[in-house]
């Protein structure tokens, strides 16, 4: 473990619960039996540790009554070993809790698919982690993009899809059409392909251009048939679903929780929730999902509305995500960053620091003028290899 990881494991605010294994211990245990069905004495020693990766809210309940508390990586109790069996039937591994009858098929992990999501902060970092996918053998399905909000990046992952009003799909061409769950007044450019639930002939792209908009355009794919689509109707994403069995890095929401201009979601309730279901709609048992935070932006002053937003997230992601959440506002207010990034600070960055901030030492420049939003690359790049190395501690690579 290196230096900034240790610093961050000092700085995170409440003692994890210590909760080790994973639901995928299940499978390697099931693979070298004999018996389909394993008894409970037999699981009890191998599976101590095993994560409850089935968020549900009868388990949820059921942990607020007796008053247990969730483990680290897991939005529900900690299975109770002496509740458990686990089958393999026609070659599919499923564990059961005999307290809930709550039945989990076992969904392995596909690790040549690496997604990453996030505003600009992540699409900065895109090159190196294309560059780490290389390296492992993977894939990395980019669902990044300046400007964007967590009702983007989620409709494009799948967890959130976009919902259309009522709209007249032509035989052929484009048409514009409205969403009431994403807004289209954002200033970044935004594609979203894929196809209408329910209506897989109808494929073709969501888009706007950069600058306002007052409406999505929607272009098929192919010709085809007219089709009206009705209100309410799901988009289902082409990228979310190819990813949705593999490795993620999830960098939620920051232009919502900083925003000004209303424009999307600023409830932190409701985005920690949003998030959650981003983890829990990635289908691998063992859940191999970072959860990255968020940096409070250069200049922030402390009463700042935007500031108690971002903490207030942070923390509850913090709490909920133990080792799978990585703690960006303690990486670029650590001493440690300047040595691992070889970047000298100023008394003014380290007043910054001090302040909760990203330093201007660690900003991007605009015509020679500090970014108080972005990275400088140096900076992008060092905190882009941390996250590799907390995935390859995690042993997901």
């Amino acid at each position: 473990m290196n230096d900034l990881d240790l610093l961050l494991l000092r700085r995170r605010r409440r003692r994890w619960p210590v909760v080790a294994g994973s639901a995928l211990l299940v499978a390697g245990i099931v693979a070298g039996t004999v018996a389909g069905l394993i008894s409970v004495q037999q699981l009890q020693a191998e599976v101590a540790g095993l994560e409850a990766e089935l968020a549900t809210t009868r388990l949820q309940e059921a942990a607020a009554e007796s008053g247990e508390a969730a483990g680290p990586g897991t939005l529900a109790p900690a299975l109770d070993p002496e509740q458990v069996v686990v089958e393999e039937t026609d070659g599919v591994t499923s564990f059961t809790d005999l307290s809930t009858g709550l039945r989990t098929v076992v969904q392995p992990v596909d690790r040549s698919k690496l997604t990453i999501v996030g505003s600009s902060t992540m699409r900065e970092m895109a090159a190196d982690f294309g560059e780490f996918a290389g390296r492992h053998d993977a894939a990395l399905i980019d669902a990044t993009g300046g400007g964007l909000l967590a009702e983007h990046m989620l409709a494009e992952l799948g967890s959130r899809p976009f919902v259309t009003d009522a709209v007249d799909i032509p035989a052929s061409g484009q048409t514009t059409l409205t969403s009431p769950n994403v807004p289209v007044g954002i200033q970044g450019a935004f594609r979203l392909s894929g196809h209408f639930e329910g209506y897989g002939s109808a494929s073709g792209t969501i888009s706007k251009t950069e600058g306002p908009a007052t409406a999505w355009t929607f272009e098929r794919d192919t010709d085809g048939l007219a089709v009206r689509i009705p209100a309410g109707t799901e988009f289902v994403p082409d990228l979310g679903t190819e990813g949705r069995d593999g490795i993620a890095v999830l960098n939620i929401g920051k232009n919502n929780l900083a925003a000004t201009d209303g424009v999307g979601s600023s409830d932190v309730d409701e985005l920690v929730s949003w998030t959650e279901d981003a983890y829990r709609y990635l289908s691998a048992t063992g859940k191999y999902v970072l959860v990255v935070g968020h940096f409070q932006n250069s200049g922030t002053a402390a009463d700042s509305p935007a500031r108690a937003r971002i903490q207030q997230y942070n923390d509850a992601l913090r709490d909920r995500f133990g080792p799978r959440f990585f703690d960006l506002e303690a990486i670029v207010t650590s001493d440690d960053i300047w040595t691992a990034t070889g970047i000298t600070p100023t008394a003014a960055d380290l007043a910054e620091q001090r302040d909760g901030n990203k330093p201007d030492g660690l900003s991007r420049r605009v015509d020679g003028a500090v970014d108080p939003y972005h990275l400088d690359p140096v900076a992008a790049s060092t905190i882009s290899g941390l996250m590799q190395s907390r995935m390859v501690e995690l042993g997901w690579y």
